[in-house]
């Protein structure tokens, strides 16, 4: 089974990235490639993360939303629910 990117640990990535420089016949050129591959792997984790706060981030904003939807009627009159209703 083939990883996606995001799911690739840093060997696998760098094995990989060295295979099709081979493949391709591209030789390494010098050190900014390393640090370019360095860069983005970091910015692939960091979107990661990013994606998993923000899911987290939502979720809680729903179970507050439906916990507020369940305190609501306790807390209005009942005469103001019946005029709103």
């Amino acid at each position: 089974m083939r990883l996606s990117r995001e799911n690739e640990d840093d060997d696998q990535y760098a094995k990989r990235t060295e295979q099709n420089r081979k493949h391709m016949g591209i030789s390494r050129q010098n050190e900014d490639d390393d640090q370019y591959e360095k860069r983005t792997q970091e910015d692939r984790e960091r979107k990661r993360v990013s994606r998993a706060q923000e899911t987290e981030l939502e979720h809680r904003m729903r179970i507050l939303n439906m916990e507020q939807r369940a305190c609501w009627p306790a807390a209005v009159p009942r005469e103001l629910i019946v005029l709103l209703g």
